[in-house]
């Protein structure tokens, strides 16, 4: 089976974690055009849990229930504001 993978998406005042599939990053910036500030590549589970650990520590914007249910379930799409 495929291991699932979702995409980072920092914009100006939000990140988003994705499934969506994209060609590359211009296509990312285009759908989020105002606000695009960057997006990773994608990534597992585990792959994020260890990224936002790093760059976070303590105030991670997805805690990790939410990641691993976001996962689990037909979700396409979480938004963190910050």
């Amino acid at each position: 089976m495929k291991e699932k993978k979702a995409t980072l998406i920092f914009l100006d005042h939000a990140i988003v974690l994705t499934k969506q599939v994209y060609a590359d990053w211009h296509e990312v910036q285009a759908e989020y055009y105002a606000h695009y500030k960057a997006n990773l590549e994608p990534l597992s589970y585990e792959e994020i849990i260890n990224f936002l650990n790093e760059e976070y520590e303590n105030e991670m914007p997805f805690s990790e229930k939410e990641l691993r249910q976001f996962f689990e379930s037909d979700l396409q799409t979480i938004y963190s504001e910050f």
